[in-house]
């Protein structure tokens, strides 16, 4: 922006001129001492506003480059996130394609019904006190009828017509 305010001073300067009468104060005599100093800072700002846009350039290549690794980070992470979906879903189906088997397998023929599985599992805990209660109950009540229970004896013809000794 300082090029163009000195462009724009340098213009002005020059209508001035020509639109005037030259007049001792206006004019400045410069000797070649001056005039190679004056074009050597002239030289000095020219190189810093190349120096300046070149660090300007190599900041913005450096967030144009910092942008791209970004950019790939985030692809990299979706093709990532990708595969892992891809795996998931893969362990879903096997998952469903187990199930399906296992029903399959307990297809049962003759009543027409899912119902072979049933019994294949072992009680729960509340369930299985229940259970073994009810058992020991018949097995209770087993013994009682066994013992209340008088054995009829045979005729021994029975037993050789049978084939059986009983003793």
């Amino acid at each position: 922006m300082g090029a163009m305010k000195d462009l724009i001073e340098e213009r002005n300067k020059k209508e001035k001129i020509q639109h005037s009468i030259v007049k001792w104060w206006n004019v400045h005599y410069m000797t070649p001492e001056e005039l190679a100093e004056a074009q050597k800072q002239e030289a000095e700002a020219d190189t810093s506003d190349s120096s300046q846009r070149s660090s300007d350039r190599n900041r913005k290549k450096v967030e144009v480059e910092k942008q791209l690794s970004e950019e790939e980070e985030a692809e990299e992470i979706i093709e990532r996130l990708q595969r892992e979906a891809e795996e998931d879903e893969a362990r879903k189906q096997e998952e469903i394609e187990m199930v399906r088997r296992e029903v399959e397998a307990s297809y049962n023929q003759k009543t027409g019904s899912y119902s072979g599985s049933y019994g294949s599992h072992g009680a729960d805990f509340e369930h299985e006190g229940q259970i073994n209660a009810i058992l020991a109950e018949k097995d209770d009540a087993l013994r009682d009828l066994i013992e209340h229970t008088e054995v009829q004896e045979q005729p021994d013809e029975m037993s050789f017509e049978m084939g059986v000794d009983i003793e």
